[in-house]
């Protein structure tokens, strides 16, 4: 049986998230696109994109973007997608949120906790980007950046996805109480499975994979996403994934300094005890 996702259009005068459901809500219009199992073989291949808002936002835009870059998409209220990831393994989840309200902070972090897709964030403003990015996602756009910018990060987006697997020639690695499987893209500490989103482990993964040598921030950005930048931006957009790799490793028993940053220089992994990991089975 043939597989349809439901990508809705919003009524923007619906009720905000925390409010109770009108009693006999607006029909919404609906844009039907086709899911994997009813696509043609040439069309096999598309990834899974999940789109959640809690403001208005372009949707056709975000709808159009996504299938022409490969794309079947659903779109859906929060409280309607966490119960999905469930059911699917989207390869992408984007957000129409502002990160400013507290809210809306919180739904990210449940998106980023609950889902191994990469998460992009299109915020109002980009003065709401490092809110957003603490909070749990992978990339931002701003509303005003338009559909030509949406579109191409989508392609990029896809194209790193494609190349993430494929980015290291190890199998498994370990460092100390940390264990890796770059196969499967799993990370676990002390035997204890560690949630990362993608951008959080491509970062952990390229330090693993140069454990013993300091990581400056500009070659962790274009190992993870293919940019150069100078130094002062390539710290700030990769310090936000370091303190969230950090937490995560801390809550599964990892002491303070496993990620060492020498001020200036860059970033290494480095576990002091005398403790070898093994991968699990």
């Amino acid at each position: 049986m043939a597989l349809e996702l439901t990508a809705a259009i919003p009524d923007e005068r619906a009720s905000q998230f925390g409010q109770p459901e009108r009693e006999a809500p607006e029909p919404r219009r609906a844009l039907r696109l086709r899911g994997p199992s009813s696509m043609a073989p040439a069309e096999a291949e598309r990834a899974v994109a999940f789109v959640v808002a809690s403001r208005p936002y372009a949707v056709m835009d975000v709808v159009t973007g996504l299938f022409a870059n490969g794309f079947s998409a659903i779109e859906r209220g929060y409280d309607e997608i966490v119960p999905l990831l469930r059911e699917f393994s989207p390869t992408l989840l984007v957000a129409a949120m502002d990160p400013l309200k507290p809210s809306d902070m919180r739904m990210i972090a449940t998106l980023a906790e609950y889902s191994q897709a990469f998460l992009l964030l299109l915020a109002p403003s980009r003065e709401s980007f490092a809110a957003g990015l603490t909070a749990g996602a992978d990339a931002c756009l701003a509303d005003f950046d338009g559909p030509d910018v949406l579109s191409a990060q989508f392609r990029s987006i896809r194209r790193r996805i494609s190349l993430w697997s494929e980015s290291h020639q190890e199998e498994r690695a370990a460092v100390g109480s940390l264990a890796i499987d770059f196969e499967a893209c799993k990370v676990w500490y002390a035997g204890r499975p560690v949630n990362l989103t993608p951008m959080e482990y491509s970062v952990l993964a390229h330090l693993v994979h140069h454990r013993g040598a300091v990581c400056s921030p500009v070659k962790i950005v274009y190992a993870v996403l293919g940019d150069i930048c100078d130094d002062r931006t390539a710290a700030e957009r990769i310090k936000a994934f370091i303190w969230r790799i950090r937490v995560k490793l801390k809550d599964a028993g990892a002491r303070d300094g496993f990620v060492r940053n020498f001020r200036g220089v860059g970033y290494l992994v480095d576990d002091d005890t005398r403790t070898n990991a093994s991968v699990p089975a």
